[in-house]
């Protein structure tokens, strides 16, 4: 019987891995939705507890942990899976710049995703080159109508793919106006002229983009953040390269082929029946099949999950 158990739970550890818990080393408090990067290409998120979870056979030496408002940590497995908590120190810079004007800043995040099944609450979509995905942000119902919002950072949320390069893949943010709930943005609306960017080798999936020098407020209405790709010419096909758009040197190799280039994006399954949040997307390349010249009529809304695009504010 005493071997039945052990294989039991061999196989039990083997399967689900070990969890881990990230926690702010002044508060005590759970760091959520911290960036866990394997440095291997792959990576997770810490849930609402600060926990997240590591395979037994997985093979790393160690992990990096980002998260907005805390210093960066670069721990090895080892040292992990001796203590089994990690400490993240506040980013004093930060605080100190918080504490100067007087003022509140905030990452704006999601509402937690309503399934409990992980392939709902965490998808990776695939854009193909051409192709916009927004997420409608609302104006933070803690904060009262009428106090400026400055928005200071873009956050997206990035994924692997099953070809790894296609991560790293460059891809353009912007922001647009909002007016009516549950209607697309225009796209002449457009409160940034587009920034390229793209994430880095050995670097998280999270890219945060700092627009802080553009000083825009957030609007009562609202705002929405896109993540857009680019045309066919400005990835990896050996033709029509802008060199302010390209990818690692190892991706752009002689006789380097794949169907249909874009980028990768995380998702979050939502009810869509409680959410004040939702998302739209929008293919470019389809005003190619009608000849109806106003693309904007064509914007699908999702309906059970949303992109991870959000936003950072001060007020």
């Amino acid at each position: 019987m005493k071997y039945i158990i052990f294989i039991f739970l061999f196989i039990y550890n083997f399967s689900f891995g070990q969890e881990y818990r990230i926690i702010n080393k002044t508060t005590q408090a759970p760091v959520s939705e911290a960036n866990i990067d394997f440095l291997n290409g792959s990576g997770t998120f810490t849930d609402e507890k600060g926990v997240f979870k590591i395979h037994l056979n997985i093979q790393i030496d160690s992990i990096r942990i980002t998260s907005v408002g805390f210093k960066t940590k670069k721990i090895s497995l080892k040292d992990l899976r001796s203590n089994l908590t990690v400490l993240l120190e506040e980013d004093i810079s930060t605080l100190e710049e918080v504490v100067l004007k007087s003022k509140t800043v905030e990452l704006l995040k999601h509402e937690k995703p309503f399934s409990t099944h992980r392939l709902l609450n965490s998808r990776i979509i695939e854009f193909r080159s051409g192709e916009i995905g927004v997420t409608y942000i609302p104006f933070p119902e803690n904060i009262e109508k009428g106090k400026e919002v400055i928005i200071k950072k873009i956050v997206v949320n990035t994924e692997s793919s099953t070809s790894k390069e296609r991560g790293y893949y460059p891809f353009k943010v912007n922001l647009y106006s909002a007016y009516r709930m549950y209607f697309p943005p225009k796209l002449k609306d457009s409160l940034l002229t587009g920034i390229i960017t793209s994430r880095k080798e050995g670097e998280s999936k999270q890219v945060i983009i700092d627009i802080e020098d553009f000083d825009l407020r957030l609007s009562e209405d609202g705002v929405f953040v896109s993540f857009e790709t680019l045309p066919d010419k400005y990835y990896p096909n050996g033709t029509g390269i802008d060199p302010a758009y390209k990818t690692p040197k190892r991706l752009i190799k002689k006789g380097y082929v794949y169907a249909g280039y874009g980028a990768v994006l995380r998702s979050i399954g939502v009810n869509p029946k409680k959410t004040k949040t939702y998302s739209f997307s929008l293919n470019k390349n389809r005003k190619l099949m009608f000849i109806d010249d106003n693309i904007e009529n064509y914007w699908q809304m999702k309906k059970d999950y949303i992109y991870d695009l959000t936003i950072e504010i001060e007020y």
